[in-house]
């Protein structure tokens, strides 16, 4: 804590300079030096409780802030004035608390680290870690200024201060509340005790007191020189310029830091190691670049030694931390610009707009224009003026962070799974799946989180199959792609036979007869059947064509092998055993490689389509004799 014999001393001095304030023999301070001490020190406690911790809902407890914490780097400049490849030499803030001869703004996305930045300035204050050029920290969350509070008022109730006006002829006296004079007496004290002074959150206040919080930070800039005085903001939210004062902007996580985060946060290097092992193998990797979003992973991670099984799960958790839960959390309300325009439709807008620029546009990063584009295709459906569209994008980055200015030029979505997720979340609204569209454009991803979103991923997906994908709008790539994410999305699937079918139909129509097509395919469907109903439905399936197999033929000559029953049945027995092993050696992988162009012509019995539920009946007529790969059969259809 406060050392008491530096805090006497800056005490004293700031009191003279008080009495300097006032030249009128009317006027006077009321306070001792003993009662401005307690008042600091008074100051001092509430913060050492307020910073020396970090909580939220997920945690279920809390952690110590030393615990947790490690030093976030900050360029030069707010993201949104810069060119998009222009790049800052990084700064730890500790390092520029000490170096500066500015004052401070500290610009952030939410969740990126400003308010436990915050914490921790203070805690090296209190306890003289590494910044060494100021005594303590006086701290005001903004939000928590009343209608009628001012900061400067709120200072002078921290500091302690009080003055009197001694009235002529009677012993009475009179509180003073002159703000002019408040100013002037403030700003000397303030400057005599080398504090750090924090305005943490102006993004968190009412937007109707911007401008007059906006005049006193001004005045206390521009009038303090040896106290610091730094202010933290949303960058969408701040709109300042103020002289004396430079903005730097907090940056993603870099690896090393998230690994270093991690181990900190875990009690057990296994768990650490477990988590980043998965997490980078994942498609939310990019959500752990920011702060807010690593903590939740690791807390649920903590509590249940697992991400969520759904990984919509968690797609659906972090985008509602950063549209309300966060705020909810810290009672803060944003009001918007404009009506009926509240954290659900602007949910539904970014969804939308999620939806529009990646079907427009084939790339993640926008400029100005591509976001009019599609601004001005869904500005109605939601009440907007078709004329504001930056206003409401920016208002939408300031309350959310989901959308953002990443340059002075360029706009986009904080994380690229997080564009995927909510144009999933329009699409599964949508009455049509977008059939046309898919000529153009590759939302192969997409629609894998739709088919998880869905209420019946069975019948989306089988709709898909049946009624939308075919070789003229959907690649093998993008079946491939398709696929892929579908069974890291781990739909709720029920048990049918029709999924296998499903497989055996997109193997047929779309996968390249080459060895590495049909080796992906193969891993796509084994993670598939780690799914308990899916497994299922695979080995009840292979039970209706297992007596089906008629001959075994070569893609390119389209010719029969057997030249008579023996003969065939020898053939298909020996390639059947070949592919069945597990122990290939090098001449059986050498039979591997000439054989992919093999492949099992599958027909159905009757007695399939009578085990299909009433849900599935519609698609019996669309059942064909389908080929699949021999390796592939082998692995997955016998």
């Amino acid at each position: 804590m406060i050392k008491e014999i530096l805090l006497g001393e800056l005490v004293s001095r700031g009191f003279d300079s008080i009495k300097k304030i006032f030249t009128s023999n009317k006027i006077s301070l009321v306070v001792s030096k003993d009662d401005l001490t307690e008042s600091l020190n008074s100051h001092s406690k509430y913060i050492q409780n307020l910073t020396s911790k970090v909580s939220f809902k997920e945690l279920r407890g809390n952690k110590n802030l030393n615990d947790t914490y490690i030093a976030l780097d900050l360029e030069l400049q707010a993201i949104r004035f810069k060119e998009k490849e222009q790049r800052e030499k990084k700064l730890r803030v500790e390092k520029l608390i000490n170096k500066t001869e500015s004052h401070l703004i500290i610009l952030g996305g939410p969740g990126a680290g400003k308010t436990t930045t915050v914490k921790k300035i203070c805690q090296s204050l209190l306890y003289e870690e590494e910044i060494k050029n100021y005594s303590f920290p006086i701290l005001i969350n903004l939000r928590d200024l009343s209608s009628e509070q001012t900061i400067y008022g709120k200072l002078k109730d921290i500091l302690g201060i009080q003055i009197v006006l001694k009235n002529e002829g009677v012993k009475t006296q009179t509180l003073i509340e002159d703000k002019e004079l408040r100013i002037k007496y403030v700003n000397a004290y303030l400057d005599s005790l080398k504090a750090i002074i924090i305005l943490d959150g102006l993004d968190e206040v009412n937007p109707l007191k911007i401008r007059s919080l906006g005049q006193e930070i001004k005045s206390l800039i521009l009038n303090l020189r040896n106290s610091l005085v730094i202010v933290t903001s949303r960058s969408a939210s701040y709109d300042l310029d103020i002289e004396n004062s430079i903005e730097y902007e907090l940056c993603n996580l870099n690896k090393s830091q998230i690994k270093k985060f991690v181990h900190k946060w875990f009690d057990k290097d296994k768990y650490a190691e477990k988590f980043l092992s998965e997490i980078s193998k994942s498609k939310f990797y990019d959500f752990s670049l920011k702060p807010i979003s690593l903590a939740h992973l690791c807390a649920i991670y903590e509590r249940t030694k697992k991400f969520y099984d759904k990984p919509k799960s968690i797609y659906k958790k972090l985008v509602r931390i950063l549209i309300e839960e966060w705020d909810e959390q810290r009672d803060i309300i944003r009001e918007s610009n404009y009506s009926d325009f509240d954290n659900e439709r602007k949910f539904d807008f970014l969804s939308h707009l999620a939806y529009d620029l990646t079907i427009r546009f084939d790339k993640k990063v926008y400029f100005e224009d591509d976001l009019k584009d599609s601004f001005l295709n869904i500005n109605e459906s939601f009440g907007l003026p078709k004329n504001q569209c930056l206003k409401v994008v920016r208002e939408v980055e300031a309350h959310t962070g989901i959308l953002i200015q990443s340059s002075f030029e360029t706009f986009e979505f904080v994380h690229k799974s997080m564009q995927e997720y909510l144009a999933a979340e329009h699409i599964v609204k949508m009455p049509e799946i977008p059939t046309k569209l898919l000529h153009n454009v590759n939302i192969s991803n997409e629609l894998a989180i739709t088919v998880a979103l869905s209420s019946d991923p069975n019948a989306y997906f089988f709709k898909l199959v049946f009624d939308v994908f075919s070789k003229e709008n959907f690649s093998s790539h993008s079946i491939i792609e398709f696929l892929s994410r579908l069974a890291y999305e781990k739909p709720d699937f029920k048990e049918s036979l029709l999924i296998p079918y499903c497989f055996a139909k997109i193997t047929d129509e779309f996968i390249d007869n080459d060895l590495e097509s049909h080796e992906k395919l193969i891993k796509i469907i084994n993670e598939f059947k780690e799914i308990h109903n899916i497994k299922i439905s695979f080995k009840k399936f292979s039970l209706n064509i297992s007596t089906s197999i008629e001959n075994i033929y070569d893609y390119d000559s389209q010719e029969s092998t057997e030249n008579n029953a023996d003969e065939s049945d020898s053939l298909e027995s020996d390639l059947l055993e070949k592919f069945n092993s597990d122990n290939l050696d090098i001449d059986d992988a050498s039979l591997k490689e000439m054989n992919i162009k093999k492949f099992v012509n599958v027909e159905l019995e009757d007695s399939y389509f009578k085990k299909l539920p009433e849900s599935e009946q519609p698609y019996q007529g669309l059942f064909n004799e389908v080929k699949i790969p021999l390796n592939i059969y082998n692995k997955h259809f016998n």
